[in-house]
């Protein structure tokens, strides 16, 4: 009686656990077009952007800015960024704004 209870119970639950997966199942990886796009942006915002707003965030705003369809979220860019080395590691100097007048 009590190899059957263990059977159904204890030992079944660690049998279970080994045969267990712990990677994700299906990959939702983002459209290789909307990665283009993301780094044709990006390249476009390096050369116009008077405040050198570049990353993730400034690249999210002007897709949401310029785009009908769905925009990645800002870590999704941020990942895509990372994903194709386009991430330079340094972080942005903060300058001051321009004098009012």
């Amino acid at each position: 009686m009590l190899s059957a209870l263990c059977a159904r119970t204890a030992c079944g639950w660690i049998e279970s656990i080994g045969l267990r997966s712990h990677i994700a199942h299906k990959i939702h990886r983002t459209e290789a077009a909307a990665e283009d796009v993301v780094l044709t942006l990006r390249r476009a915002l390096r050369d116009t952007s008077d405040l050198e707003e570049y990353g993730a965030a400034a690249i999210y705003r002007e897709m949401r800015a310029h785009q009908d369809r769905s925009v990645p979220a800002v870590r999704t860019i941020g990942r895509i960024l990372d994903r194709h080395g386009a991430l330079d590691g340094r972080r942005r100097i903060r300058r001051r704004p321009p004098p009012r007048g």
